[in-house]
């Protein structure tokens, strides 16, 4: 027969085996979720760089159109 002892031994250890298997599924969750905002945080960056590339260049045509019209004025 089991003593009582030994048997609240083991539900405390499955009661923190479990818990540790729940945090551990909740944190691989939380770190998917990360990864996941990463990845289009990077592509978003990604766009906006190209944009503002972009403006910059338009921006440097225009000034050079300025310069190009004033000097057949």
């Amino acid at each position: 027969n089991a003593s009582p002892y030994l048997r609240l031994e083991f539900d405390n250890f499955k009661f923190i085996s479990d818990k540790i298997e729940q945090d551990l599924i909740e944190l691989r969750s939380q770190y998917q979720q990360l990864t996941k905002q990463n990845e289009d945080q990077r592509h978003e960056r990604s766009v906006l760089e190209k944009r503002l590339l972009s403006n910059k260049s338009i921006t440097r045509l225009k000034d050079r159109q300025i310069e190009l019209e004033k000097q057949i004025l």
